[in-house]
């Protein structure tokens, strides 16, 4: 009788998948309503630039269709997932105060960036 010295026993160590080499198999998507095309692409720029970190165990991916962020993470656990997707809808509210502040803003030539008024006209 011969053993086939490709074949291998199952053993516990076997089974578990190594830390470094554990799948995403936990994964969302979102899906936000930003109020504009531009907005949306502008906001999925700056988000993109900012990498999820290494110790976080997700990777996301980010882009915008329409008026809408769309941001799919993936991750090796369910709590990373958690923060991840937390820490995306963040960013993307801050990005989005902070183009609707820049966009309350008009360039004047004499005085640089001064607020615009609202028109006192409409009721």
């Amino acid at each position: 009788m011969e053993v086939d010295p490709s074949s291998s026993s199952s053993s516990d160590e076997e089974c578990e998948p190594s830390v470094g080499s554990a799948a995403y198999v936990h994964s969302a998507s979102v899906k936000l309503s930003v109020g504009c095309v531009d907005a949306a692409r502008t906001i999925a720029g700056v988000i993109k630039i900012d990498k999820e970190p290494s110790r976080s165990g997700a990777r996301r991916e980010v882009s915008s269709e329409g008026e809408y962020v769309v941001i799919n993470i993936e991750s090796r656990d369910p709590k990373s997932l958690s923060k991840s997707i937390s820490n995306a809808v963040d960013m993307i509210e801050l990005s989005a105060k902070t183009l609707k502040m820049c966009n309350s803003f008009t360039k004047t030539k004499e005085n640089g960036l001064k607020r615009k008024l609202p028109d006192k006209s409409l009721p």
